[in-house]
């Protein structure tokens, strides 16, 4: 391999390797992630029989680890307790592991 060749992939590869970390950046702004509340509201009330609600907005990062942030979060309790919210949360901060993420086994 000649030093022209290698010098050429080596920036083909860099610039490559810049794309993807540009859209990774890009990814949370392009996507809103607040228009799947109902989608999660709807996914708990399925799984537990009780409501859950998310005042404020949920927020994305990517970089440098995937974290999620939920804030204004209720999770009511079952008709008849004496308490009427379960859980009543300010913020909540979801990190996954990446690894855990790229192989669906959160």
């Amino acid at each position: 391999m000649t030093p022209t060749t290698r010098k050429r992939l080596l920036i083909g590869g860099g610039g490559i390797v810049a794309l993807l970390v540009a859209a990774v950046v890009a990814a949370p702004a392009l996507i809103d992630i607040n228009s799947y509340k109902p989608l999660i509201v709807s996914q708990v009330k399925t799984a537990t029989v009780r409501d859950l609600v998310i005042d404020g907005p949920i927020s994305l990062s990517l970089l440098p680890t995937p974290t999620v942030s939920v804030t204004g979060v209720k999770f009511f309790n079952a008709a008849g307790s004496k308490n009427a919210n379960m859980v009543e949360v300010k913020s909540v901060t979801v990190k996954p592991s990446l690894l855990a993420l790229l192989t669906g086994s959160i």
